[in-house]
Formats: structure tokens, C-alpha cells, sequence
């Protein structure tokens, strides 16, 4: 009868220590610890980039709101001094 050797290589070097098993438990609970922080940090990054695009463009929006009003109040004033003046020249030439 013949025998065969399996063998398994573990992937943390071989041995089956409960020390070693520990050992990377901890570490993997830390590593854990720092990645759901990082994700935390980088959430609430961009949350706060988010805020202040949206406050920013509020306000870009309101600014335009109160230009284009302007503007067109102005440009009201203008339409209404060139009738005033057509006017007094058509006043004038009718007088002469």
C-alpha cells in the first residue's frame, strides 16, 4: 500500500500560535477602526464641499436676481429719457 504527503501552507507563515492568530485579529481590528474613520472623514468632506457649493450658487443667484433687476431698471429709465427726448424735438420742429 502506498501513502501520500499532502501539505498545506498556511498563509501566515505556518504557524498556528494562538499568540499569531491574535496578533492579526488586533491588527485587523485596527485597520478596520482606521478605514471606517477615513470613510467618516471623507463622507462628511463631502457633504461640507456640497453645503457650499449649493450656498455659493444661492447666493451667485441672488446677486444675478439683484444685477439683472438693476439693469433692467435702468435700461427702463433710458427707453423712457429717449421718449422724453423725441418728444421735446418733435416739440421743437413743430414749433419752428
Amino acid at each position: 500500500m502506498q501513502y501520500k504527503i499532502i501539505t498545506v501552507n498556511l498563509p501566515h507563515g505556518g504557524s498556528t500560535a494562538p499568540a499569531d492568530t491574535d496578533r492579526q485579529v488586533e491588527h485587523l481590528r485596527a485597520e478596520n477602526r482606521i478605514l471606517r474613520r477615513l470613510a467618516v472623514v471623507c463622507t462628511v468632506t463631502l457633504l461640507v464641499a456640497l453645503t457650499l457649493f449649493s450656498w455659493q450658487l444661492h447666493t451667485t443667484r441672488e446677486t444675478y436676481d439683484v444685477l439683472k433687476a438693476s439693469c433692467e431698471f435702468r435700461a427702463a429709465a433710458a427707453e423712457q429719457r429717449a421718449r422724453d427726448y423725441r418728444a421735446l424735438l418733435d416739440t421743437y420742429e413743430a414749433a419752428q
